[in-house]
């Protein structure tokens, strides 16, 4: 986590590129947005789309999870 500096987006944020492909619901369907990390550096991409299907089991789909630890 946080070990390529350089690749800090413009919000802020690290480590956005290669975990897996996240579900995001459109008008037309379902997508499946960026890639995982043992995908193509192109395929990777948080702005890369493929057409997906919410019934859809894989494990290369998943979600991000963000939390603050509690004190």
């Amino acid at each position: 986590v946080m070990s390529r500096p350089s690749s800090v987006s413009p919000f802020g944020v690290f480590d956005m590129a290669g975990n897996v492909f996240e579900p995001v619901r459109l008008e037309q369907g379902v997508a499946y947005r960026g890639g995982s990390f043992y995908l193509t550096r192109l395929v990777a991409r948080s702005n890369n789309r493929d057409p997906g299907d919410s019934g859809a089991r894989d494990p290369q789909v998943g979600l991000r999870v963000c939390a603050s630890l509690p004190e």
